[in-house]
């Protein structure tokens, strides 16, 4: 499927279900930015005391909502990809699962895959050395179109204010300007999802089970 080329609801997204720091610090930032679109989930009553003491106006606002139910006790739908969800905005953050340092361990998942596989382009806020792992895994990311210095950022703090600096530009560019970045991106975002779709088994076995999660127009990404 092509990738809309028009003018989008919003300049950013970042989707996000089950409530952890990372995502809650990042959706604090930009919850009042009308460019931004973010969800979030509500978090665990067990977990409600934690985050009230340390995002006080963030907590009473959830769950905020696109498309989807967040609802912790509910069915999970995130997971699913759909297309028309990825248009929504010309770049996503993914606030991935795990954004701890671990020098003898990486971990991406159907998160940063959903946007490569939808021709969007994408800001990792995830473990220091995301970018650098999709790199050795064949795939172009975005640093001639802004600063990508945040990926090997060990201090949490300081890589979420970087990515938050970007964010912040970007909010900050026309329309006008963000359609005609993604046009000078289409090669690369062509690519990408390309060599997603080729992806061989030959990678691990955890990777390899994220794709097959993924299809789009009767593609299967694990064939």
């Amino acid at each position: 499927k092509e990738q809309y080329t028009g003018k989008r609801d919003y300049k950013v997204s970042s989707f996000n279900r089950r409530p952890d720091e990372n995502r809650f610090g990042f959706v604090d930032l930009f919850k009042d930015n009308p460019n931004v679109l973010c969800t979030l989930g509500k978090p665990d009553e067990y977990d409600m005391d934690f985050y009230m003491e340390h995002f006080p106006k963030l907590t009473p606002m959830l769950p905020i909502e696109y498309d989807l139910n967040l609802d912790l006790a509910e069915p999970n739908r995130v997971s699913i990809l759909t297309y028309e969800l990825q248009q929504v905005s010309y770049v996503q953050v993914v606030n991935e699962s795990l954004f701890h340092t671990d020098k003898n361990h990486m971990f991406i998942n159907e998160k940063t895959l959903k946007p490569i596989a939808c021709l969007q382009p994408f800001i990792i806020s995830g473990m220091p050395g995301s970018l650098k792992h999709l790199h050795e895994l064949g795939f172009k990311t975005f640093g001639e179109w802004w600063d990508e210095s945040y990926d090997l950022e060990m201090d949490h703090a300081i890589r979420l204010n970087k990515i938050a600096e970007i964010v912040q530009q970007l909010s900050q560019f026309h329309h006008e300007n963000l359609i005609n970045m993604l046009e000078d991106m289409h090669e690369v975002l062509e690519f990408n999802r390309q060599h997603l779709i080729s992806m061989p088994k030959k990678h691990s076995i955890e990777f390899y089970n994220q794709l097959s999660k993924l299809s789009i127009l009767g593609i299967s990404f694990s064939a």
